[in-house]
């Protein structure tokens, strides 16, 4: 079964934000349908938003056999429509299905190329490019919703009443998947790659677009379909031909004359000038990955085409474990480098710089909307003119990994969103004050030590002070973060934390206590969750109360599990600060449990849990 992808909304927030529920689901089709050329939308690109026409469902039937070629470079039959279109090549289209039985039209001379074409002329249509014939006992035509059920091409998705096309891809990319009828039990799909209507690069690339995860430990021809995700614009992949690697050819692609590996494709134009080769090879057990980069990088010819070349700085060589790529290209190389860094493991985790990880989710209308809609409704429910409302959002680690991987949730789009659906809440922005190295590496979160510029940040909007000279640092040596269970021997880190005389005498009460527990739990240290140092980890209500304070100040902080190293450096000036983490109450529960009155209100999330806003009650 395969998926929407994340990448598809994740690269392009226009995608959820302007089209349809309809669009938005069969986009993803559309654009694998598109990079295979089976699916080529119009000058206004896709339009799944309208019906298509009769003439359009005609053409997708050509295509989808495999046979467009055919139909287009093929002596002219002359077919018997009046009414066919005056454009080039339109009546290619016409012959060649007219003549191998694909239409008979709608009386023996016309074929209303302009009319809206009905689920059940499309679903007759992909039946036969899968083979399917009439038979005695009743034909294609009557039985369509019958035999789509059967054969997969009718999916729940597909709207047969208000048929637009939309539909038509979500029935054309089921079809993919569906059997052909006949002696050999295949795929269409398998049938379009056995007759080089498609090809192995633009399928595997394809799959990833439509929603089929890929990790390091699949296939090498699977993978590549990710390196060449999202390069298409730049690099007309149904150009290129993913060849197999073997001991005879091993130099050629790869520079070496001997290596010991398991399985090896590479990628280079079928014919042309263009210098391009992609390269992945798994080496087995027991290989030196450093030295056989080392060696690949030394002795592969940039310049094996004689006549063109990629220049020596376009050369990359990298690995994930036994994975080794060479890239040459000197346009899309970075871009195909930053796929390869964002290859996840089988558990869903990359690294960079020996920092991990997880996978991101897409940045979709839908969740941004909830999250905004959760912070108007205790803004209008509970806050008033006495109430000072702030918000910002915490940029994930990926984001500042950017640079060099493919896979990150763009903080920018976050921030630029929510602004327009937050006019009347007033946004900090911590963007600037954190870098990658402010992330621990076996975990999301961030480092306490590095939080004093973010506080005093936060100070300077909502006025209060953080002294950071008052704290005394103390240090846990051997931490291991939430990913360290999905790591391979991960590697121990330091905790740090920070006490000053507030955080020793503050009074702090737990909803999950009965009794007061301490600021910072380093019993948590022992255990599975050692982030939950910091005000012993998720509960729906944590209050801090600090007779030390500067001022009389109260503080009511919306947050995630980040917050909770937060909010001990703002105690300085807060008597008391309530934290509320909406994921474990409902909000309609607030007026019971949290007094707003004259109190500053700041809402702190992760990006993390913007795209997951659903967890929100």
């Amino acid at each position: 079964m395969k998926h929407l992808h994340k990448f598809i909304l994740g690269t392009s927030l226009s995608l959820c934000l302007g089209v349809s529920a309809l669009a938005a689901g069969a986009d993803a089709e559309a654009s694998a349908l598109k990079t295979m050329e089976l699916f080529k939308g119009t000058e206004n690109g896709f339009e799944l938003d309208r019906a298509p026409t009769r003439m359009e469902a005609l053409i997708m039937l050509v295509r989808m056999t495999g046979n467009e070629n055919d139909a287009l470079y093929a002596e002219s039959t002359k077919h018997p429509f009046t009414d066919a279109p005056d454009w080039e090549d339109a009546g290619k289209y016409l012959d060649y299905a007219f003549e191998n039985g694909l239409t008979t039209g709608v009386t023996a001379t016309t074929f209303n190329p302009d009319a809206p074409a009905t689920a059940q002329m499309y679903a007759t249509f992909m039946h036969r490019a899968l083979g399917y014939e009439d038979a005695a006992e009743g034909s294609l035509w009557d039985e369509w919703e019958q035999l789509g059920k059967i054969s997969g091409v009718l999916t729940d998705e597909v709207d047969t009443d208000d048929f637009m096309r939309g539909d038509a891809v979500l029935m054309s990319y089921a079809a993919l998947s569906s059997t052909m009828q006949g002696e050999k039990e295949i795929t269409l799909e398998q049938k379009l790659l056995e007759d080089g209507a498609i090809t192995e690069l633009t399928l595997s690339v394809a799959n990833v677009i439509a929603g089929e995860k890929v990790n390091t430990s699949d296939s090498v021809k699977d993978i590549m379909g990710a390196i060449y995700f999202n390069t298409e614009e730049e690099l007309r992949l149904s150009g290129l031909m993913m060849n197999e690697v073997t001991d005879e050819n091993l130099a050629y692609y790869f520079g070496v004359e001997k290596l010991d590996f398991v399985e090896a494709v590479a990628v280079e134009p079928m014919m042309g000038s263009q210098a391009h080769s992609v390269g992945l090879i798994r080496v087995a057990d027991g290989v030196d990955v450093e030295k056989t980069k080392a060696e690949i990088k030394a002795k592969v010819d940039p310049r094996k085409w004689i006549c063109v070349g990629v220049e020596p700085e376009n050369v990359h060589v990298d690995s994930i474990g036994n994975l080794i790529i060479l890239a040459m290209d000197n346009y899309i190389v970075d871009e195909i480098m930053k796929n390869f860094k964002s290859l996840p493991d089988e558990n869903g985790m990359f690294s960079v710089n020996g920092s991990y990880m997880e996978e991101t989710d897409a940045i979709e209308a839908k969740y941004l909307d909830y999250f905004a809609k959760n912070m108007k409704n205790v803004k209008d429910k509970y806050l008033d003119e006495t109430n000072h409302v702030f918000y910002a959002t915490i940029a994930d680690k990926t984001y500042y990994s950017k640079d060099v991987i493919a896979d990150y949730i763009d903080h920018d789009v976050i921030m630029t969103e929510l602004a327009t659906r937050l006019p009347d809440f007033t946004p900090i922005d911590l963007t600037d004050m954190l870098t990658f190295e402010d992330y621990l590496h076996t975990d999301l979160h961030w480092k306490q030590e590095s939080l004093f510029d973010v506080a005093a940040h936060l100070g300077k909007t909502m006025g209060f002070g953080v002294t950071e000279s008052s704290y005394a640092e103390k240090t846990h040596k051997n931490f291991i973060g939430a990913y360290g269970d999905a790591i391979t021997k991960p590697n121990a880190e330091e905790l740090t934390w920070f006490t000053s005389a507030n955080t020793e005498k503050a009074v702090v009460t737990d909803f999950n206590s009965k009794e007061p527990v301490a600021i910072y739990n380093t019993e948590a240290l022992k255990g599975d969750m050692p982030y939950d140092l910091f005000l012993s980890g998720a509960t729906p209500i944590t209050v801090l109360e600090n007779p030390s304070a500067k001022t009389d100040k109260e503080l009511v902080l919306f947050r995630d599990s980040f917050g909770s190293a937060l909010a001990p450096l703002l105690m300085e000036d807060y008597a008391k600060i309530t934290m509320v983490d909406l994921r474990y109450m409902s909000s309609d529960l607030l007026g019971d449990y949290v007094d707003f009155a004259d109190a500053d209100v700041l809402f702190l999330y992760s990006d993390r849990l913007v795209t997951r806003s659903m967890l929100l009650k």
